[in-house]
């Protein structure tokens, strides 16, 4: 003899399953913080590939409306073995949804050969942010972007 499910169960079964998902993704979210880089450096290449931006958020969850900064590593290669040389750095986070960026200019200190300390950063709303990092060298600026979502 064959057992069935009927309709009805595989319909709960879906149902909790959701619920299940919908909870974890909840928990995960945390309260008042970014879901992106959570302790974890991330690494961003430029748009035209010539420059790899590591970074790293401080604290490790970026809070709503309250200042953080940002430890950032720029290489000319994807081994990460050369430190950029002779580079100016910016950076700078938008809305591009909203049309505004953030309400303050962060300071950008150098803090070794192709490092640098971020002060400053804030993110005064929740939502889909863009990290962007400006890379100059001589005329030429390269932009690395990285996406954060803040809750």
């Amino acid at each position: 003899m064959t057992l069935a499910a009927s309709p009805a169960s595989g319909a709960a079964r879906r149902a909790l399953l959701l619920f299940g998902l919908a909870s974890a993704l909840l928990l995960a979210r945390g309260s008042g913080a970014a879901r992106a880089g959570r302790g974890a450096q991330k690494e961003v290449t430029s748009n035209a590939g010539a420059w790899h931006v590591v970074y790293e958020c401080r604290p490790e969850v970026v809070p709503l409306n309250e200042t953080f900064g940002l430890a950032v590593r720029v290489y000319e290669d994807a081994a990460r073995t050369r430190p950029a040389a002779g580079v100016e750095l910016t950076v700078d986070a938008r809305m591009p949804h909203h049309g505004h960026g953030m309400r303050r200019e962060p300071t950008v200190s150098r803090a070794g050969p192709g490092r640098y300390e971020v002060e400053g950063m804030l993110l005064h709303m929740p939502g889909y942010w863009e990290l962007y990092f400006d890379v100059t060298r001589g005329a030429v600026t390269e932009r690395a972007q990285d996406a954060l979502e803040v809750d």
